[in-house]
Protein backbone atom coordinates (compact mmCIF):
# COMPACT_ATOMS: atom_id res chain seq x y z
CA UNK A 1 0.00 0.00 0.00
CA UNK A 2 2.26 2.93 -1.17
CA UNK A 3 1.53 6.20 0.58
CA UNK A 4 2.03 7.75 3.33
CA UNK A 5 -0.06 5.91 5.99
CA UNK A 6 1.65 2.76 4.70
CA UNK A 7 3.90 2.73 8.31
CA UNK A 8 0.06 2.80 10.58
CA UNK A 9 -1.26 -0.11 7.93
CA UNK A 10 2.06 -1.65 9.07
CA UNK A 11 1.81 -1.58 12.47
CA UNK A 12 -1.83 -2.61 12.75
CA UNK A 13 -1.31 -5.41 11.22
CA UNK A 14 1.55 -6.48 13.14
CA UNK A 15 -0.30 -5.73 16.08
CA UNK A 16 -2.82 -8.04 14.99
CA UNK A 17 -0.32 -10.71 13.89
CA UNK A 18 0.77 -10.51 17.50
CA UNK A 19 -2.69 -11.33 19.51
CA UNK A 20 -3.39 -7.67 20.12
CA UNK A 21 -7.24 -7.73 20.42
CA UNK A 22 -9.00 -5.03 18.44
CA UNK A 23 -10.17 -2.75 21.40
CA UNK A 24 -6.69 -3.04 23.22
CA UNK A 25 -4.90 -1.88 19.45
CA UNK A 26 -7.38 1.34 20.01
CA UNK A 27 -6.23 1.85 22.73
CA UNK A 28 -2.89 1.82 21.73
CA UNK A 29 -3.71 4.10 18.82
CA UNK A 30 -5.13 6.12 20.79
CA UNK A 31 -2.69 6.79 23.16
CA UNK A 32 -0.26 7.15 19.97
CA UNK A 33 -2.42 9.57 18.66
CA UNK A 34 -2.98 7.72 15.38
CA UNK A 35 -5.81 8.78 13.56
CA UNK A 36 -7.27 7.84 10.14
CA UNK A 37 -7.06 9.70 7.11
CA UNK A 38 -9.64 11.72 7.44
CA UNK A 39 -8.44 12.62 11.42
CA UNK A 40 -11.04 11.07 13.61
CA UNK A 41 -9.80 8.17 15.99
CA UNK A 42 -10.18 4.68 15.18
CA UNK A 43 -12.71 2.65 15.64
CA UNK A 44 -14.24 -0.96 15.59
CA UNK A 45 -15.07 -1.30 12.23
CA UNK A 46 -12.06 0.99 10.79
CA UNK A 47 -10.01 -1.46 11.76
CA UNK A 48 -11.84 -4.38 10.36
CA UNK A 49 -11.97 -2.49 7.49
CA UNK A 50 -7.95 -2.43 6.90
CA UNK A 51 -7.15 -6.07 8.37
CA UNK A 52 -9.84 -7.62 5.59
CA UNK A 53 -9.40 -5.30 2.48
CA UNK A 54 -7.38 -7.51 0.16
CA UNK A 55 -5.67 -4.28 -1.34
CA UNK A 56 -4.00 -3.15 2.63
CA UNK A 57 -3.39 -7.17 2.71
CA UNK A 58 -1.44 -7.30 -0.51
CA UNK A 59 -3.37 -8.90 -3.04
CA UNK A 60 -4.96 -7.55 -6.33
CA UNK A 61 -8.01 -9.23 -8.20
CA UNK A 62 -8.28 -8.08 -11.71
CA UNK A 63 -11.40 -8.49 -13.44
CA UNK A 64 -14.02 -7.90 -10.39
CA UNK A 65 -16.62 -5.14 -10.35
CA UNK A 66 -19.51 -4.12 -7.86
CA UNK A 67 -22.52 -4.54 -8.63
CA UNK A 68 -25.40 -1.49 -8.15
CA UNK A 69 -26.81 -3.38 -5.14
CA UNK A 70 -23.08 -3.67 -3.63
CA UNK A 71 -22.71 -7.39 -4.96
CA UNK A 72 -18.93 -8.46 -5.79
CA UNK A 73 -19.69 -9.99 -9.73
CA UNK A 74 -16.85 -12.12 -11.16
CA UNK A 75 -17.16 -10.87 -15.01
CA UNK A 76 -15.68 -14.14 -15.92
CA UNK A 77 -14.83 -16.63 -13.25
CA UNK A 78 -12.42 -18.46 -14.66
CA UNK A 79 -10.62 -15.21 -16.13
CA UNK A 80 -9.64 -13.26 -12.77
CA UNK A 81 -6.21 -12.91 -11.89
CA UNK A 82 -4.98 -12.69 -8.53
CA UNK A 83 -1.72 -11.56 -7.57
CA UNK A 84 -0.96 -11.83 -3.83
CA UNK A 85 1.75 -10.23 -1.62
CA UNK A 86 2.06 -7.20 -3.86
CA UNK A 87 2.61 -5.16 -1.01
CA UNK A 88 6.18 -6.89 -0.67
Amino acid sequence: MPNERSEDIKYIFAEVVKGTTIPDLLRKLKSMEMKTRQGYDFKYNSIQRIITNEACKGTIISNRTIDRYSKIFDQKKSGLLFIMHTHL
